[in-house]
């Protein structure tokens, strides 16, 4: 069965502003974009969308697609799997910001669930640095990004989280 939907503004976005008069659906599937005129005779049924809009879905499955974008130009680890290895790419990692941000942190890609902790960290980058964990609720930062912040063993944790701290309350 196909469906025609027409009268409406119909964007699409196979360039910046590409509008058509009409599109035909087969199966859930766009077949063909044109005038209602030329794709009347292959529709089945018709729907009149009234001067609304229609445009190709963007569907989210979860995917803080923010994050996304800001993978694009900061160093993402969810593919990496060795510790030697996500060590070189921090240390390496240079930016012309007053942060390193880091993105996509995933324990559970290494051996014994390993978790990079604030003197590693140190040994990596003395500049300000916050390696966010795949869910984007967590972080390791190292001592500059604790400076940077005034964030001091007294501080008391922010209303709704905590900081994880050593033996000595550090």
């Amino acid at each position: 069965m196909s469906t025609l939907y027409y009268n409406g503004t119909i964007y699409t976005m196979a360039a910046p502003m590409d509008k058509v008069e009409a599109v035909l659906i087969h199966n859930g599937t766009i077949e063909k974009t044109g005038s209602f005129e030329e794709l009347k005779a292959a529709a089945d049924e018709f729907v009149d969308l009234n001067g609304k809009t229609m445009m190709p879905a963007l569907t989210d499955v979860h995917q803080h697609l923010v994050m996304i974008g800001k993978k694009l130009e900061l160093l993402a680890l969810d593919d990496v799997t060795d510790i030697g290895e996500m060590k070189k790419q921090v240390k390496a990692f240079k930016t012309n910001r007053t942060w390193n941000n880091i993105l996509g942190y995933d324990e559970n890609n290494f051996e014994n669930q390993y978790k990079i902790n604030i003197k590693e960290l140190d040994e990596l980058t003395d500049k300000p640095t916050l390696i966010t964990r795949i869910c984007a609720h967590a972080g390791v930062v190292n001592s500059a990004a604790f400076d940077a912040l005034n964030i001091t063993k007294d501080t008391e944790n922010p209303e709704g989280g905590y900081f994880e701290r050593d033996d000595q309350g550090s």
